[in-house]
């Protein structure tokens, strides 16, 4: 039997000549396969080198063998394994946790609760390699039959579906098989009404001064958040999460809108659109945040990074609010109600009642869609009335009646204009304060006056609606700020 003569090679020693093509021995015992395979995705030779230290020459065989089928067949679709939707949607959800596509701790809840409460008990035996889509569209049936009992509200039938969907196509593009989700059908939603002109979630300005008037009574030391809220629209969430850092007082008076709080004591660094937003202040309300930062009593409060903490220095909980204002809309005898998502509603109502413009509010409150923007105004029926009284005018109706006289209309003097008025100008009036809107002869200033109103009485004093405004950049939307809600300055010297 001749001798084995061993090599250097593939970073071990093996035999100068193969055992067979692409197998050599090793001198420690094993083998080593080795080869070179073209790989149809590139049309490159790939190199296979693998060293079994304790494998057979038929183990070394069988190695060599499946290695190249897998480089050969490199477009053959992974095996499908046999998993359930109840074992595969928690993976699912715990690798978007891990990867930062699920952030915040209401995210969490409303997939775990999800998963739980509705999909796992109607779909979780089901293998996600056999699901059809006839599977989803009878669990489709289901929930709007539900929806039609008043079970559940479109919406919540809506977050179901999606969480479906999610779950599903995951799973179809990982293993490449075929969407079945897509072009599923949505929920009727046009018999809930979410809004409505008896239950907007808007406070007008006069109830508005009624509120926070409530407020500096009952419970001065959440006056400064809740005219925040009114006075910027900013989310609850948002307001919660503000940091003491997040106020600059030496550039100008600028708030820096960058978190965002929905469960707990967990802050997520980012805001629910995912955009940082920076918001000049007026000096009222600046004002107003110095009084409340130097009114923090020593201890866990002033220790505490946030702006708004709680005794202990923590978060706020998105209980507090709530109470409060249910509490005072029961104070007030309120028909309507109010919860802490109207002060955005209301927000946008005052700047669009202050002359401001959409631009400069959406820039406020931090909207970026018209379709949001519209969603959160309330258009009141005295500034309808009054924009169709215009709208006659300039179309001549007066005058046509009083050529015509048959169409039954009485002719009675155009709207805002004096019968006896010898110039052509417009005579400016204002009107009720129950009508929730100001003419333009009131003027910035007298807006804000008119606003303060009871609030501005209990202090006794007023504060300038345009004090301290010198900076050019902030002109824009420190003027709307100063316009809609001077109301601010009353409350603001509330507070001392």
């Amino acid at each position: 039997m001749p001798r084995t003569q061993w090599i250097h090679r593939f970073d071990t020693m093996i035999a100068a000549q193969p055992t067979k093509p692409g197998i050599w021995r090793r001198k420690e015992g094993g083998f080593v396969i080795r080869a070179r395979v073209r790989d149809p995705r590139t049309g490159k030779d790939r190199e296979i080198r693998r060293i079994l230290p304790d494998g057979t020459l038929d183990e070394a065989v069988a190695q060599l063998v499946e290695e190249k089928s897998r480089i050969a067949k490199a477009d053959a679709p992974l095996s499908v394994p046999k998993v359930r939707l109840s074992d595969y949607a928690p993976a699912l959800l715990a690798k978007k946790v891990q990867t930062g596509q699920i952030r915040s701790a209401a995210s969490r809840k409303k997939w775990r609760q999800t998963l739980q409460n509705h999909i796992v008990p109607r779909l979780g035996n089901l293998y996600m390699s056999e699901m059809r889509r006839t599977d989803l569209i009878d669990y489709h049936e289901t929930l709007a039959g539900q929806i039609t009992r008043g079970l559940w509200a479109p919406h919540t039938c809506d977050n179901i579906m999606k969480v479906v969907k999610v779950i599903v196509r995951a799973f179809a593009r990982e293993y490449g098989l075929p969407d079945i989700v897509s072009d599923l059908p949505g929920f009727d939603h046009s018999l809930r009404r979410t809004y409505t002109r008896q239950q907007p979630n808007s406070l007008r300005p006069h109830e508005t001064e009624e509120f926070l008037s409530a407020v500096a009574e009952l419970y001065p030391d959440y006056l400064t958040i809740i005219c925040l809220g009114f006075g910027l629209g900013l989310r609850p969430s948002s307001l919660r999460a503000l940091y003491k850092e997040d106020i600059l007082f030496d550039d100008g008076g600028w708030l820096l809108n960058r978190r965002s709080h929905t469960l707990g004591q967990e802050i997520m660094e980012r805001t629910k659109t995912g955009k940082d937003t920076e918001i000049p202040l007026s000096a009222e309300l600046l004002e107003m945040l110095r009084h409340h930062i130097d009114s923090l009593p020593p201890g866990p409060m002033r220790e505490s990074p946030l702006l708004f903490p709680k005794a202990d220095g923590s978060l706020l909980s998105k209980e507090t609010l709530w109470g409060i204002f249910g509490r005072i809309q029961r104070r007030l005898n309120l028909t309507k109600k109010i919860t802490p998502r109207g002060m955005r509603r209301t927000s946008k109502d005052l700047l669009r009642l202050s002359g401001t413009s959409q631009v400069v509010t959406m820039a406020i409150n931090g909207h970026e869609t018209d379709k949001m923007h519209h969603h959160y105004s309330t258009v009141n029926e005295v500034e309808i009335r009054t924009a169709l009284s215009r709208a006659t005018e300039l179309a001549g109706l007066r005058k046509a009646v009083e050529i015509g006289g048959k169409t039954g209309v009485t002719v009675v003097p155009s709207a805002g204009k004096s019968p006896h008025q010898r110039r052509g100008r417009p005579m400016r009036t204002s009107l009720g304060e129950d009508s929730g809107r100001f003419s333009s002869s009131h003027g910035a200033g007298s807006i804000a006056r008119r606003l303060a109103g009871r609030v501005g009485a209990v202090a006794g004093g007023r504060v300038s609606a345009r004090a301290g405004r010198r900076d050019p950049r902030q002109k824009a939307l420190v003027v709307a700020t100063g316009r809609s809600h001077g109301l601010l300055a009353g409350a603001a010297l509330l507070a001392e």
